[in-house]
């Protein structure tokens, strides 16, 4: 997946990649004349990745913060850090129109793998037409 941006678009995509200054602003190359690229914040979430991942660290330090870690291998699933230290894997999937962010346990009491099966069951559950956030209420 390639992300496109013109020149007059880089400067407001670099406002918004310092928005967690802990987080390297991410790599940008010459695709072709005028146009820039950039590898995004994704790839396949495992135990090694979550335990190196930074937290990040808000700017300005009053604010709080979460950054996304979305796999490439299962559309929707992710790792989402806090500020705080917090890690938790979610999914994120359109129902019903709206997309919506199920959160699926915190690490490490949930592992990558046994969230991934859990997400895998969800996303079956959403493609028969049952609402997983309705069916916990």
């Amino acid at each position: 997946m390639l992300y496109l941006y013109s020149p007059q678009a880089l400067s407001s995509f670099r406002k918004f990649a310092v928005v967690c200054a802990r987080l390297s602003t991410p790599r940008l190359h010459r695709r072709e004349k005028g146009m820039f690229y950039k590898d995004p914040l994704q790839m396949k979430v495992t135990k090694s990745v979550v335990d190196r991942f930074a937290i990040p660290k808000p700017n300005p330090p009053a604010t709080k913060c979460q950054v996304f870690l979305r796999d490439d291998a299962m559309r929707g699933f992710a790792l989402r850090v806090t500020s705080g230290g917090i890690k938790t894997f979610i999914l994120e999937k359109r129902i019903h129109g709206k997309v919506k962010r199920i959160t699926l346990g915190r690490y490490p009491d949930l592992t990558a793998e046994q969230a991934r099966r859990q997400a895998q069951k969800m996303l079956g559950e959403i493609a028969t037409g049952l609402d997983p956030i309705a069916k916990a209420k």
